[in-house]
């Protein structure tokens, strides 16, 4: 068991700009090693007493780090008043806002924009320079930050205009995808998701378009492929209402078991029952069949790839 002064400092050395210490959280080290040119950084590794030195490595430091000293504690500024920027303050009791375009953040030291992809290069530029400045978008990187220390904090979770009932905070549970331009910046996000009750994870740059475009055909898709469901519905003279259980179990089954959930008339090679589907649709919503043409391509090759996985 380390001691409460068992810090290597020749470990450290003397060519970082940052120090990180990883020791028993509760610790604080003797003053000799509380450099003023430094920044020390606190929290607690699975092997106690590790300590890493020298330019920082934004991945090195795991997610579920517990972080006592980090800039601020997370009082921050949100910018945009769209869905998400009001979410993030009403879920934060920490956060103001939302402020506006043009807001140069302040005396708040960490600015977090909830703003839409094309306006985030604007809205960083804004922000004086010394603060942490944060975006909260899926598909894109940190370049566009530049030059702040920034921070990426994407929830992967939709946002209605109307929570559903008895939901305490949309966040809950989610997850959000984290990245840093520093060590302080990924642990700034990753601190601020879990304030929200959110699991973070890293994304790499270069799978930033592929996870967003995961995250869109799992909730935006979806949306318009339960729009064309309702369309056909009320055709038959019911409303969406009758459709949800039907939804839910098939994104829990889904949830449990992949794609081996796959279910009806397709997946059964029921071609004249398909061919009945076709007929109906092109008869009283012909703007879907190209749509329904595409599913049923796509459907045939998860089943035809099933069948072959039992061979």
């Amino acid at each position: 068991m380390l001691g409460p002064h068992a810090v290597n400092e020749r470990a450290c050395g003397e060519h970082g700009n940052t120090w990180i210490v990883m020791a028993d959280p509760g610790l604080v080290p003797p003053a000799q090693f509380l450099r003023p040119a430094r920044q020390v950084v606190f929290g607690s590794l699975r092997a106690a007493g590790s300590i890493a030195c020298g330019s920082p490595t934004v991945s090195s430091m795991p997610l579920d780090e517990t972080v006592a000293d980090v800039a601020t504690a997370l009082r921050c500024a949100v910018v945009g008043a769209g869905r998400l920027g009001m979410a993030l303050v009403a879920a934060l009791p920490e956060a103001e806002g939302p402020f506006g375009r043009g807001f140069d953040g302040g005396d708040h030291e960490i600015v977090l924009l909830a703003v839409p992809d094309r306006e985030i290069g604007t809205a960083a530029a804004a922000i004086t320079r010394g603060r942490l400045v944060g975006h909260c978008s899926g598909a894109t990187g940190l370049d566009v930050l530049a030059p702040h220390e920034c921070f990426g904090l994407h929830p992967l979770m939709t946002f209605a205009h109307r929570s559903a009932a008895g939901q305490t905070t949309p966040f809950t549970g989610a997850g959000a995808a984290v990245a840093g331009s520093s060590e302080r910046a990924l642990v700034t996000a990753t601190r601020i998701a879990r304030r929200l009750g959110m699991e973070p994870f890293v994304v790499a740059a270069a799978d930033r378009a592929a996870y967003h475009a995961a995250a869109s055909i799992a909730a935006n898709f979806l949306v318009t492929i339960e729009d064309a469901a309702e369309v056909l519905m009320r055709s038959a003279g019911h409303g969406r209402q009758i459709l949800l259980p039907l939804i839910r179990a098939s994104v829990e089954n889904w949830g449990i078991e992949g794609r081996h959930a796959l279910t009806g008339p397709v997946a059964r090679g029921d071609h004249a029952t398909v061919t009945r589907q076709r007929a109906a649709i092109a008869g009283r919503a012909p703007e879907l069949l190209a749509l329904f043409d595409a599913l049923v391509d796509r459907t045939q090759a998860i089943a035809v790839a099933e069948t072959q996985s039992l061979v």
